[in-house]
């Protein structure tokens, strides 16, 4: 056993959080558990007319994880039945045991516990442009539109005139 994405491990409230080669894994200080049973046939090695599955040539350079309030968050690389990769956000409650994906192509997330949001980030035109996922005020209700008008809600990542790197948007 091992990681199979340098980026996937995070720090949950129950333990260290990570993608094996066979799925994700929960390290409780003495022993790994794998806890995404529910969706493995997402980790095969055939993608099937209705599941897509992780393309773990891409893994490496794209997974990456964050936890907010008792959910994982995890970004994987998956690829369809026509050999089209796109990445995906798999959610797992820890509380509840259950799985759900966005249907979102992010090429980085990440979380604002102070705020309560995750966020997510993709290459748009010239530049990436950062957006709200999900916020624990609206209850977990994900942001599924990734149109322009909405990506530049919060923060864009690009040269600003006084040439700082992050402009912040309000």
């Amino acid at each position: 056993m091992g990681i199979a994405g340098r980026y996937s491990s995070v720090a949950g409230p129950d333990g260290i959080y990570f993608l094996g080669y066979d799925g994700v894994y929960r390290f409780d200080g003495v022993k790994s558990v794998r806890v995404s049973e529910q969706i493995g046939r997402s980790f095969g090695k055939l993608t099937e007319d209705w599941v897509s599955v992780v393309d773990w040539a891409s893994v490496d350079s794209v997974c990456r994880s964050c936890f907010l309030n008792g959910v994982l968050f995890i970004l994987l690389p998956m690829k369809d039945t026509a050999g089209d990769v796109s990445n995906r956000v798999f959610c797992y409650d820890i509380f509840q045991q259950m799985w759900w994906e966005l249907s979102l192509d992010c090429d980085y997330i990440y979380s604002d516990i102070g705020r309560g949001k995750v966020y997510g980030s993709y290459y748009y035109g010239s530049r990436y442009k950062v957006f709200e996922l999900l916020n624990t005020v609206s209850g977990y209700l994900p942001n599924t539109s990734q149109e322009p008008e909405f990506v530049t809600k919060s923060v864009e990542f690009g040269r600003s005139k006084d040439g700082s790197r992050v402009k912040w948007l309000r």
